[in-house]
C-alpha cells in the first residue's frame, strides 16, 4: 500500500511523505536481495555504514543528508569503495539461503513490482 502510494506521488510530480522515506531496513532487504554492497555516508555524524559487506554483484555509494539520499558518482569513473565502514552485519552467509531462493525471490518481487506499476498506470 505505501509503495504504490508513494510511486503515484512520484509520477504525478509531488514529494514523497516522510512515513513513505527510506530507512535502514529497506537497504538491508535490497542489499541482500539483489546481492549488492550499499554504502551510506551520514553528514550528521560523519561516518560511512555498510549493507551486505560481503555482496559479490555490485555496490553502490549513497550520501545521506537530513530528509533523502543522493547517489554518489565518481570523479573518474564508479565511485570509492570506502577503506573502512560501520556495517550492520547484514549478509546472504548470515542466512543461510542457496541463490536459486534469492533468484526466486527477486522474481517475485520483480513481478509484484510490475503488476503495481501497471495499476498505477490504468488509474
Amino acid at each position: 500500500m505505501f509503495m504504490s502510494s508513494a510511486v503515484e506521488q512520484v509520477i504525478a510530480g509531488l514529494a514523497v511523505d516522510s512515513d513513505l522515506w527510506c530507512e535502514d531496513g529497506h537497504f538491508a532487504a535490497i542489499s541482500l536481495l539483489y546481492d549488492i554492497a550499499i554504502f551510506t555516508y551520514c553528514t550528521q555524524n560523519k561516518q560511512w555504514h555498510v549493507f551486505n559487506e560481503s555482496a559479490m554483484s555490485a555496490y553502490i555509494c549513497l550520501l545521506n543528508v537530513p530528509g533523502h539520499f543522493d547517489v554518489l558518482l565518481g570523479t573518474d569513473g564508479a565511485p570509492v569503495v570506502p577503506a573502512a565502514a560501520h556495517t550492520y552485519s547484514v549478509n546472504r552467509c548470515n542466512h543461510g539461503v542457496s541463490g536459486d531462493v534469492w533468484l526466486h525471490l527477486q522474481k517475485i518481487t520483480l513481478s509484484i513490482m510490475c503488476s503495481i506499476l501497471r495499476v498505477i498506470s490504468v488509474v
